[in-house]
């Protein structure tokens, strides 16, 4: 069983986890502190939505509205630095668009370092309203959530797709089930057989098309680079997706909780 004991005790460690990258955002500056506190954000809403049924609705109340907006934002500037990285990686001849991430992420911490009294009442007050809303769950419950959910996952690998979106939304799921999985106790961790190394994997993968899917797309559009750069990229991405698919090949047998 997952007592409520040990769900407030790994809620409270994320909560100062969360606040602890946030102050050292503010005090250097630095995108990847950012990038820290919004896998933390990430592991909080995991874990509240999947095993707090009763407090969805408070927890989609301001408390949540608040802490969603400084994820966003947090979210705009890693984007950028993000951008920055694969223009690194993979260069153009045409500076603008990087001078243009490179304004956004500056501009954006600047607002952000602007509301740092704002945003840090934020995450102390959200962990103090949601830690006393948690209750013993049964074994059978989570066993049966994982089985439902690396369902559905199945089934959406059964017919692979490059639609951006639901592949983003599908590593999100993955994502939330390794958050999760990670707080669980051994012996209910153990009943699982979760393929932990392998989803990681995939999640990775996905993770890495989805940058370059949407860095060519912008590149494209606002006309930044010339036609070899263009291709150059794009076949960067087939790799990308080739990987993806071969990893989520017979997914359902690939993660499969009986085997050993």
């Amino acid at each position: 069983m997952l007592k409520k004991g040990r769900q407030k005790k790994r809620f409270k460690a994320i909560g100062k986890a969360m606040l602890r990258h946030l102050m050292a955002f503010f005090e250097m500056q630095n995108p990847e502190s950012l990038h820290r506190f919004r896998i933390q954000v990430k592991k909080m809403k995991a874990l509240l939505l999947f095993l707090q049924d009763d407090v969805q609705l408070k927890y989609e109340t301001g408390y949540h509205k608040s802490l969603q907006s400084i994820f966003k934002h947090a979210g705009r500037i890693r984007n950028a630095h993000i951008n920055i990285g694969l223009l690194i990686k993979y260069p153009v001849s045409d500076l603008s668009y990087k001078i243009e991430q490179e304004n956004i992420e500056n501009n954006g911490i600047v607002q952000f370092c602007a509301k740092q009294n704002a945003y840090i009442r934020t995450v102390k007050s959200i962990r103090k309203v949601l830690s006393e809303t948690f209750r013993d769950i049964d074994d059978k419950y989570i066993v049966a959530l994982y089985k439902k959910r690396l369902k559905k996952i199945a089934r959406f690998f059964h017919q692979p797709t490059e639609n951006i979106e639901q592949l983003h939304n599908t590593r999100k799921k993955i994502k939330n089930l390794l958050y999760l999985y990670r707080i669980l106790p051994k012996s209910l961790a153990w009943k699982l057989h979760l393929k932990e190394a392998y989803l990681e994997d995939l999640q990775d993968a996905i993770g890495k098309w989805h940058d370059v899917v949407l860095l060519l797309e912008l590149l494209k559009t606002e006309g930044y680079a010339n036609r070899s750069e263009i291709a150059a990229i794009h076949r960067e991405k087939r790799r990308l997706f080739r990987s993806v698919q071969t990893l989520s090949a017979n997914f359902a047998q690939k993660v499969d909780e009986n085997r050993p």
